[in-house]
């Protein structure tokens, strides 16, 4: 099916050469013509998150068979086109703060990984670009290299241009959190302390955000708080709830009155989504239906009104859940929160 994109380039043409030429066009296709023009083209959008795996599960789970990765990108990635919304959504993981905030290694490494070589393509056409690889469901089984911060953050914006063309991305979502609560743990040898949190807040994530926004100064940027995770999840020996409360409390101070957690940085509240729905069932079950099985990945419903955060700062239609899943949700109206 033609992209929306492409379907008005027709139409513009068409009125185009009839202007050029005074021929006349029925009442009726004239109708149709207008009616497509208002209802059929929305103007193509561009997202992308630099964060981490819980960004690539939230749009995995949401698409499922529909995400995809570049086969020659070294860093993990991946790509989803929402043809019905026109808008694109790339998410660039990286490896957090690292040790000592600067952005670069030491950071947390779960597994020894291969480099790949760099690969280039088209922008988005509304379909999967060539050179890619179907991403089955955020499991590829790719070996991806893992890039210091600062590096990533560099080579960014020419991501951007492979994944959605030379025009920057309308939104860019940034994350930092499971990574550097990992990483302090394992390099430390102990989980973060109040001291190391506080330099997060006070220095880490402005020094990030200031390299972000830097690289992408006509991007629209917003940061993402940390979801909470499970009681029982299987990273407990890194981390607390409280951790994630503190990271949590951090960038709400620090946004308060203004919404503004750096310069201009915005929020989206991931973890406020995920108090909202752990706090509306007393049902247990329902409540670890939130996580996938390792408790600290959310499930697709977080994920999905995550994404919806993201489409309302875009003026773009929310997900809706499929048939299959409303029974199972843990509010009645899972847009109410």
């Amino acid at each position: 099916m033609a992209s929306a994109s492409y379907t008005l380039r027709c139409v513009g043409l068409l009125l185009r050469i009839h202007a050029a030429t005074s021929f006349h066009i029925p009442a009726q296709e004239q109708v149709a013509l207008d009616k497509l023009t208002r209802t059929s083209w929305r103007p193509f959008q561009s997202v992308l998150i630099v964060g981490s795996s819980v960004d690539r599960n939230a749009i995995s789970s949401n698409y499922p068979g529909e995400t995809f990765t570049f086969k020659q990108e070294k860093v993990q990635h991946n790509v989803v086109l929402d043809q019905a919304r026109n808008v694109s959504i790339a998410v660039l993981c990286h490896p957090g703060v690292g040790l000592n905030g600067d952005l670069d290694a030491p950071f947390w490494n779960p597994s020894v990984t291969h480099e790949m070589p760099q690969a280039h393509s088209n922008g988005p056409a509304g379909r999967i670009p060539k050179n890619t690889l179907p991403d089955h469901g955020g499991n590829n089984g790719a070996h991806w290299k893992y890039e210091p911060t600062w590096k990533i953050i560099e080579d960014a914006p020419n991501f951007g241009h492979i994944t959605f063309g030379p025009q920057p991305p309308d939104l860019v979502v940034v994350e930092s959190s499971l990574w550097d609560l990992a990483s302090w743990w394992q390099l430390t040898g102990h989980q973060a302390t109040p001291e190391r949190l506080e330099q997060w807040c006070n220095k880490d994530v402005p020094y990030l955000l200031k390299k972000v926004t830097d690289a992408f100064p006509k991007s629209q940027v917003v940061f993402r708080t940390a979801p909470q995770v499970a009681p029982e999840n299987k990273g407990a020996e890194r981390w607390t709830h409280a951790n994630f409360e503190t990271m949590h409390d951090c960038v709400m101070r620090r946004s308060a009155g203004t919404g503004k957690v750096f310069e201009h940085v915005g929020v989206i509240d991931y973890h406020g989504i995920m108090d909202k729905l752990i706090s509306s069932t007393s049902d247990e079950k329902l409540r670890r239906d939130l996580w996938l099985e390792d408790g600290y990945h959310p499930s697709d419903v977080p994920g999905r009104l995550y994404l919806n955060e993201i489409f309302k700062l875009l003026g773009a239609e929310p997900l809706h859940a499929p048939p299959q899943a409303r029974a199972k949700l843990p509010v009645e109206d899972e847009y109410d929160l």
